[in-house]
């Protein structure tokens, strides 16, 4: 049902200057070919200090991995003082305000709306912050962005992603032989917009307002 809610107001243009609000202490370079994204509404710094710390600990070159957390204003401050305490040379920035920005988005209303609905069990996947992933590209302008989530530990050194062949694959993610993708990618409605616009491009070239010779 959350899924179906949030589905019908998901096609929505962002807005001009979108995500502007976002303050970061320290900005995020765009010269940095990848970058390490995490986002947590949680308050309690300490998973997400895992997961940074285990990231950095088995990197070859820490120094070159820029490391970017979104978090609840409420929570910086703790974060903070752990990332001055034991990570004092790492390149990390702390960012607030990505929470009001992914809020005031129609898929996030909606989501938002089914709080009080006793057949949403878990109460934490309404998260705006549970989206926070799919709207990072808007944001970050760097070649690659790594996200990562706050429930994992890093045992491997995640540089080698920087460079790591992909084709002309626009993502990759960790394989999870517990999950069907189907489950988060709804294929029949990716399958009806690539109609569509086969569609559309078709009566351009019949109208006459499409050159398919020119690049």
């Amino acid at each position: 049902r959350a899924f179906r809610s949030s589905k019908r107001r998901s096609f929505h243009r962002l807005p001009a200057g979108w995500g502007s609000s976002i303050r970061c202490d320290v900005e995020p370079s765009e010269r940095d070919a990848m970058i390490i994204a995490i986002a947590s509404d949680e308050l309690d710094p300490l998973p997400l200090f895992a997961v940074v710390n285990s990231t950095l600990s088995n990197a070859a070159s820490p120094e070159t991995l820029p490391v970017i957390l979104y978090v609840a204003k409420a929570a910086r401050p703790a974060l903070a003082a752990l990332v001055r305490t034991y990570l004092p040379r790492a390149r990390i920035s702390i960012c607030i305000g990505l929470e009001e920005q992914l809020r005031n988005r129609p898929a996030m209303k909606a989501l938002a709306a089914l709080g009080n609905s006793s057949r949403v069990k878990r109460k934490e996947l309404l998260s705006s912050f549970n989206f926070a992933a799919f709207y990072l590209p808007h944001i970050l302008r760097n070649e690659r962005i790594l996200y990562l989530d706050t429930d994992v530990i890093v045992r491997r050194d995640v540089g080698r992603v920087a460079t790591m062949e992909m084709g002309d694959m626009p993502a990759a993610a960790v394989e999870d032989c517990t999950q069907r993708v189907s489950k988060y990618i709804d294929f029949p409605l990716a399958a009806a917009y690539r109609r569509a616009a086969r569609v559309r491009v078709e009566n351009l070239r019949i109208e006459g307002c499409f050159d398919a010779s020119r690049p």
